[in-house]
């Protein structure tokens, strides 16, 4: 009797996930969490969206390291999914460069020309950064709209 269930079960699953149309979503390099770096250009993989999901822009993954956003469960080896926009809302957590170069996963906050990165952290050591954009630049490349967790049993 499991056993049927079972595979009735899996059969329905195979069945939804071989019908549903999913979208490749490229996964550039690493993001480097714990002190904001240059994030690396190559694809080291793809995830998939769902299709209805995929038309609401374009979208990107990048791999996080570090420990900076844990407590909004962005983990150390999860996959961020992002879309693609050049504006984002206040306390949204967005991509952000910094100076042309450096790379960051924050929640997002602007005031005039004053940008605040704040981290999401249960590590005491991570502190609100603090940007005058006269000074270095801030370019939001997206907003975080799905965390893909590693699993690290």
């Amino acid at each position: 009797m499991l056993t049927e269930y079972i595979m009735d079960e899996n059969a329905d699953y195979a069945a939804a996930v071989k019908s549903a149309a999913l979208v490749p979503v490229p996964v550039f390099g690493i993001i480097y969490e714990d002190k904001p770096l240059r994030a690396e250009k190559n694809i080291i993989g793809y995830e998939c969206l769902p299709e209805s999901m995929a038309r609401e822009g374009a979208f990107f993954g990048l791999k996080v390291t570090g420990d900076g956003m844990n407590a909004a469960r962005i983990c150390d080896g999860d996959i961020v999914i992002v879309r693609e926009q050049s504006e984002i809302e206040n306390g949204e957590t967005a991509v952000v460069i910094i100076g042309m170069e450096n790379a960051a996963v924050k929640k997002y906050f602007k005031t005039g020309n004053t940008v605040t990165l704040v981290p999401n952290s249960t590590n005491p050591g991570y502190q609100p950064r603090i940007i005058d954009t006269v000074i270095a630049p801030v370019k939001v490349l997206g907003k975080v709209v799905k965390v893909i967790m590693a699993y690290n049993g």
